[in-house]
């Protein structure tokens, strides 16, 4: 079983600060870039880990059958597997590809992540050059509108008008 270093990947790398749009237009590509060789190197370990626990059982097995034929017993394929079950090695082995396995999903997950943070930029980018966060240019401002407190105090002696009136 071979152990290789699991490449982790810096989350915050997944936000998007929209008052460096240029540098994060420009980190995108070096960020999709690791995490795809974070995808590869994982999905390498995992598939490496499946082929040593494959082997490793087969091992086990043909242990298991010798052992038989060289004691004159008859072993079912129930009993092979039961010894296979509580092997230690096959054990730990059914652990680390479980561990490869889920560490090339969070890879994967990463990778769904850079390509929403790509189409996220690439809406930002296209309001900005929309100009949606702009202000408005002076001397094209719309008037004011009526006010909060205004339009409480109208609607207040519209009430008390109307309570006269009944009066």
């Amino acid at each position: 079983m071979t152990e290789e270093k699991i490449i982790y990947f810096d989350k915050t790398e997944l936000a998007t600060d929209p008052h460096k749009l240029p540098e994060e237009w420009m980190m995108q590509p070096v960020l999709y870039d690791q995490a795809s060789q974070a995808v590869e190197d994982c999905q390498r370990m995992r598939d490496a880990a499946e082929r040593d626990l494959t082997k490793l059982i087969a091992e086990i097995k043909q242990r298991i059958r010798k052992q038989a034929v060289k004691d004159g017993t008859k072993i079912t394929e129930g009993g092979i597997q039961e010894q296979i079950t509580l092997n230690e090695h096959v054990s730990r082995a059914c652990n680390f590809f479980d561990l490869m396995e889920r560490e090339f999903q969070t890879a994967k997950r990463t990778l769904t992540s850079l390509n929403m943070k790509k189409k996220a930029l690439e809406n930002l980018v296209v309001m900005v050059m929309g100009q949606f966060f702009s202000v408005p240019r002076e001397g094209r401002e719309m008037p004011g509108g009526k006010q909060f407190e205004e339009v409480i105090r109208e609607t207040d002696d519209k009430i008390q008008r109307n309570l006269m009136q009944e009066s």
